[in-house]
């Protein structure tokens, strides 16, 4: 664990690209399953096990985002950025960090509460599931799976922009912002004094 939370040469320690990373590849295949689903008929087991997959990857992104959240708040904070962005960029990537986490947080939650009010349940494998909060209420759990499906095409909309502005970080401003994140791009990073690329320090 020592080693994982370690600083690499781009800034952030290796517990915090890992739970990054995690959060992307879990995304990914919560948006897949639900998207996916509507590629077999109603009422067939491959469906079911689709939609059970998807609530399934909708807990983990729950688990992993409140980890990294306590890791983040334990870890010091954010790496420097080299060169350093104006200000008003920094203050939008805060905006777009906060609203992130938000999501990530809501949109898991409000999919478990509309799953056990429209009386299903989430699957855990090997015959245990996750524990009711809730009482059945088809109505309100329509309301809330309607929220969730809102909450989920804004994380569509965060998700992209956050990914366009890294990549703009990166090749138009030339600063560590990606680099911090993927340690292999470091090598590609610029040297705010000179313009020119340097292999970034441990």
């Amino acid at each position: 664990m020592s080693n994982l939370r370690s600083p690499t040469r781009s800034g952030y320690d290796r517990l915090s690209i890992v739970f990054h990373w995690a959060t992307l590849f879990l995304l990914v295949a919560a948006f897949a399953s639900i998207e996916g689903r509507v590629l077999f008929e109603r009422g067939t087991e491959i469906r079911t096990m689709t939609k059970e997959l998807h609530y399934v990857l909708g807990l983990l992104i729950l688990l992993t985002t409140l980890a990294r959240l306590t890791h983040r708040l334990g870890s010091g904070g954010r790496p420097t950025i080299t060169p350093m962005p104006a200000t008003v960029m920094m203050m939008a990537a805060h905006v777009m960090a906060a609203l992130l986490y938000a999501a990530l947080l809501i949109t898991p939650v409000l999919g478990l509460l509309s799953v056990q009010m429209l009386g299903d349940k989430v699957n855990l494998g090997f015959g245990l599931s996750v524990p009711a909060f809730i009482g059945a209420d088809p109505e309100g759990g329509e309301i809330i799976e309607h929220l969730h499906s809102f909450f989920g095409d804004t994380l569509y909309v965060l998700i992209g922009g956050h990914a366009v502005a890294a990549l703009a970080h990166h090749f138009l401003l030339r600063d560590s912002t990606l680099a911090n994140m993927a340690p292999m791009l470091a090598p590609t990073v610029a040297d705010g004094s000179s313009g020119t690329r340097i292999k970034a320090m441990r």
